[in-house]
């Protein structure tokens, strides 16, 4: 930033002249436009108000002696003065006093006549009183730096309704000031009083507008009409005249408005107090329909019910976490199911964490990403979810910079990298937060879709900012009570859809949870396995080996094939039972390599396996072609919340032309059940490590079941 030499020299003044006055804030001299310098003139401009305890706030105090004292006017002589060319160095931006004196000439007049038309005030007299001065020792612009139309509106607000609030910034930007200076001018039509107006949407201004509004009347106030209109143009940037009627502009903005918003009015095209409150606050009517809630509540059949019974179609819940460090508020796939039965659909959200700014930063959102992808796969939410994760704090422009953009890139990155080591399954990056915060998270391209906290109107990311373009749910009232009574009581948030987000109806549990194990489980084996959801299916047979002489192919399904097995055993405890154990031993015999191996295999094929079993058949062609099916079935996979789940891998291997006829013949002695045991020995060595396994290995253990057979 350039050093401003005026405002340099207006610093230097400050510091000199009131340094030693206690409660001065001294300001440094670096030639800036910053709030210090603001804070300096404020307290400077106390002090030769005569008050002693001084503040960087212009208060009520300020307020009254500046204007008792006759406020500054053309022809005086003192500091005030100097002050007031201050301010306006300060303020810059074309406001030039041109000097630096304690006299108000000419050229100062001027500058303060350029300010109170920027303001949108009356400019024929030079006087400047509290409300003026207070505007000017802010920050707040008054030159143009948005869109022009919405800079006329704030001056009008100004000029017609400057008696109800501070001047508002008038620089083209929609902002906190700007909404409540639309509040307080809605008041003042409606015939509420300086004292009793707030610039906020209670319960006497909601009552004073329905009665006007009742009846189509609200064509009888005009002047409640151009607020109206002032506000539409604010939200919608659609341009029509503000003449106080409901026009044809007015009826097609207040049309693109409700459509935007998802509002369902029975009056589409009429200013209903759900459209006005829309305009002119964050959460809108708390008391209009909508199709969503999200709720902590882990929901029972008689809670589904109760969202079922009240219209509601979309349910948030939270993924991981808990209410208070005690209370569990994860989705569980009862609740999926019980959901999803009724016909409703779910979004997921991510938070679990303290609502703190400082959490927020970009290795915890790396973290956070892994953690909710992790989760979401595990319940089987299919590919391209949107997963919202909770900004539930309010956040100030600075708070967005040094925080929460971050943390949302950690995010995107975590869910790449979580990607790319599971599978390459995609999930997508939503965000819950203010207006402002979802926004700038889009625009930093680290989100596709906002979930937007409206409910907290007290944010200041809320205040002056309006809805994101890519908003999927708007959390906009908390009904006191919740929905429901007895057994079916739900607390909820009240969330209004847009319909960008379809939200979940069907999941991919067992698909997912087979993708997984199959990956674990197979890669264990073999070292390679199935790496792509788009790949996989339940039931689909995958081809791991394809070469001349063996191949070798792996699925996984919920179900067993249901097809003829020569021998089977029970496994627990990731053992199989002695008996059938002892028997592959016996046709091992004395090789102790092989023995070994057999041990080291039979404990990867079934060491994960609480409680399942295994099941092998084993055939020999006429042409020399060994074909062994192992399909082992592991009945206990846990799934996060619910019953445990039934996977079922099937191993099939083919050995083609590897026996001299003479060994052939012999081999095809054998019963399917001794063949069956030579074939397990056969899968387990191959899992120890004899993947290329050796004609003589092969010959060795079909010798060995010949010999067990006959003994």
């Amino acid at each position: 930033m350039a050093v401003d030499e005026q405002l340099l020299a207006v610093q230097q003044w400050l510091n000199e002249t009131y340094g030693k006055v206690p409660g001065y804030y001294t300001v440094e001299e670096d030639g800036k436009h910053t709030w210090r310098t603001v804070y300096a003139l404020t307290t400077a401009l106390q002090h030769e108000l005569g008050i002693e305890e001084l503040s960087t706030s212009f208060g009520p105090t300020t307020t009254r002696l500046f204007d008792e004292q006759g406020g500054i006017t053309p022809g005086d002589t003192s500091n005030k003065v100097k002050i007031l060319m201050g301010a306006f160095w300060s303020k810059g931006a074309g406001f030039n006093p041109l000097g630096f004196g304690t006299y108000f000439g000419i050229d100062l007049e001027g500058c303060v006549r350029l300010f109170k038309g920027a303001v949108g005030i009356d400019k024929q007299s030079a006087h400047v009183d509290a409300k003026l001065m207070k505007a000017l020792l802010n920050m707040d612009a008054y030159t143009l730096l948005g869109d022009s139309r919405t800079r006329s509106i704030q001056q009008a607000l100004n000029r017609n309704y400057g008696d109800y609030f501070d001047y508002i910034a008038c620089d083209g930007n929609y902002q906190r000031n700007t909404s409540k200076g639309l509040i307080f001018a809605l008041q003042a039509e409606l015939g509420l009083g300086v004292g009793t107006a707030n610039g906020a949407f209670g319960p006497l201004t909601t009552s004073s507008y329905e009665a006007a509004a009742a009846n189509q009347g609200i064509t009888h106030h005009p002047g409640v009409v151009k607020i109206v209109q002032y506000a539409l143009y604010i939200q919608t940037k659609i341009g029509f005249p503000y003449d106080g009627t409901l026009n044809a502009g007015t009826v097609k903005a207040i049309q693109t408005f409700e459509a935007f918003m998802a509002i369902q009015s029975s009056q589409s095209g009429y200013p209903t107090i759900t459209i006005v409150k829309g305009l002119m606050q964050s959460s809108g009517d708390p008391d209009r329909a909508c199709a969503g809630v999200d709720t902590s509540r882990q929901l029972t059949a008689d809670m589904v019910k109760t969202l079922q019974n009240n219209g509601y179609t979309y349910v948030g819940r939270y993924l991981t976490g808990t209410v208070g460090g005690t209370t569990p508020k994860f989705l569980t796939t009862d609740e999926m199911d019980r959901l999803t039965g009724a016909g409703l659909k779910i979004f997921p959200i991510y938070q679990d964490n303290s609502p703190k700014v400082s959490y927020y930063t970009e290795n915890q959102g790396l973290a956070d990403a892994q953690t909710a992808c992790a989760r979401a796969f595990e319940l089987g939410f299919e590919p391209n979810t949107i997963l919202y994760y909770a900004v539930d704090v309010d956040t100030t422009e600075n708070d967005i910079a040094t925080n929460i953009l971050p943390y949302f890139k950690g995010v995107v990155a975590g869910t790449v990298k979580w990607q790319n080591e599971h599978f390459r399954y995609p999930f997508q990056v939503g965000i819950y937060a203010s207006r402002n915060a979802c926004t700038q998270v889009k625009e930093a391209g680290y989100s596709v879709g906002s979930f937007v906290a409206n409910m907290s109107t007290g944010y200041s990311g809320n205040l002056g900012f309006g809805q994101p373009k890519d908003w999927t749910f708007d959390q906009f009232a908390e009904p006191t009570g919740g929905v429901g009574v007895g057994s079916g009581h739900v607390p909820i948030d009240k969330v209004a859809v847009s319909g960008r987000d379809k939200a979940s109806h069907q999941f991919r549990l067992a698909e997912n949870q087979g993708l997984r194990k199959m990956t674990e489980w197979g890669g264990a084996l073999f070292g390679q396995a199935v790496t792509n959801y788009v790949d996989f299916s339940l039931g689909q047979t995958y081809v791991l080996y394809d070469e001349l002489a063996y191949k070798m192919s792996l699925s996984v399904d919920t179900k067993t094939s249901g097809g003829s097995t020569e021998i089977s055993g029970r496994i627990t405890g990731g053992k199989i039972e002695t008996e059938v154990n002892q028997k592959v031993l016996n046709l091992i015999g004395s090789d102790a390599d092989i023995s070994a191996d057999f041990t080291n295999g039979i404990s990867k094929i079934t060491g994960s396996i609480t409680e399942g079993s295994i099941q092998i058949s084993a055939t020999l062609s006429e042409e020399g072609t060994l074909s062994i099916s192992a399909e082992i079935t592991d009945e206990q996979v846990d799934v996060l919340g619910t019953s445990p789940l039934q996977l079922v891998y099937t191993l099939e291997f083919e050995f083609r032309n590897r026996f001299p006829d003479g060994d052939l013949m012999e081999y095809a002695k054998l019963t399917n059940e001794d063949m069956a045991y030579a074939g397990l020995a056969i899968v387990t060595c191959i899992v120890a490590g004899y993947f290329s396994i050796t004609l003589g290995a092969l010959d060795l253990l079909l010798s060995g079941a010949i010999k067990a057979a006959t003994a």
